[in-house]
């Protein structure tokens, strides 16, 4: 991550304004915006969709590891 280069002005004002068109994940919980009813995919599924220079930087940085997948119930969330 260290080798990427920096994000240009222009790259930065786009990201900033797609980020204020968008709803916080917390108001979309709340909202109901998360699909009800279908299953969660397996820790397994989730884990082949990231890249691993990622995972290898979770793990350095965090020690995480992805052991299970749960649905966390809106009112669980804080504010």
């Amino acid at each position: 991550m260290e080798d990427e280069p920096w994000p240009s002005e222009q790259a930065e004002t786009a990201f900033l304004a797609a980020a204020r068109e968008g709803q916080p994940a917390d108001q979309r919980a709340k909202n109901g915006g998360e699909r009800r009813g279908e299953p969660l995919p397996p820790v397994e599924e989730l884990a082949r969709r990231i890249r691993p220079e990622v995972l290898e930087t979770m793990d350095q940085l965090f020690r995480a590891k992805w052991t299970e997948t749960r649905r966390v119930r809106p009112e669980d969330l804080k504010e």
